[in-house]
């Protein structure tokens, strides 16, 4: 009998479904793709591995998410911060969708979603975001720029992100109200600690003493 001929969606459906219904990644790919009736051969023109489907999804989430939210005029008109918002609100509203394999891909320990393989594209595709973010969020005065601390923000972001992905998982409550709380006050927090804070003020009159103390010791001497 011949081999069932499939497609990239087809795979990553029977691989959700598989995950799902099995609790765990197929054995091979072989063992796979006799499962939903195709061959090695056919796999192999679509993804290299199961690591690659599951970057192939994650990116998916975040590109259904950019789409969402730039296909919105009114976007460009935002701050950094209703834009990162945003952002997270709609990723919310992309990975519910899928909530099911989204929730049993994560892992009980948060940190290892932070390096995790599977979720590479993800993370770059993100990371260039949040680094577009941050720049435009310095130019506008949004977020103050603070020499080499500059380069722990996108990081300092994703870290975030992982933390809300992780709580809307979690969240129990009704139409995941707490997760919108939460993802208001993380962003607000956020953008308080990247902003001009009140650290801020008193290193730049700490730093104004220390290049005046010459003069205020000369006016004491009097």
């Amino acid at each position: 009998m011949a081999k069932k001929v499939i497609n990239k969606e087809s795979i990553i459906q029977a691989y959700m479904d598989y995950y799902l219904t099995e609790g765990k990644e197929p054995a091979s790919v072989y063992h796979f793709a006799k499962e939903i009736g195709s061959s090695e051969e056919e796999f192999y023109k679509h993804f290299n591995s199961f690591k690659g489907i599951n970057n192939f999804i994650w990116k998916s989430f975040f590109e259904n998410t950019i789409e969402g939210i730039k296909s919105e005029e009114v976007y460009e008109t935002y701050s950094v911060r209703e834009k990162l918002l945003s952002f997270y609100f709609t990723l919310c509203e992309v990975l519910k969708k899928k909530r099911s394999f989204v929730s049993a891909k994560f892992p009980q320990n948060p940190k290892e979603f932070l390096q995790a393989a599977y979720l590479k594209t993800f993370k770059d595709a993100y990371l260039i975001y949040v680094q577009d973010l941050v720049q435009e969020g310095m130019d506008t005065g949004e977020i103050q720029s603070r020499g080499k601390v500059n380069n722990k923000y996108k990081e300092a972001l994703w870290a975030q992100c992982v933390f809300l992905i992780d709580f809307w998982i979690k969240d129990e409550s009704e139409n995941f109200e707490s997760t919108d709380a939460a993802v208001e006050k993380t962003v607000n927090l956020s953008f308080e600690l990247m902003g001009a804070s009140a650290l801020d003020s008193i290193l730049d009159f700490g730093k104004f003493l220390f290049h005046n103390r010459d003069k205020y010791s000369h006016e004491r001497a009097k």
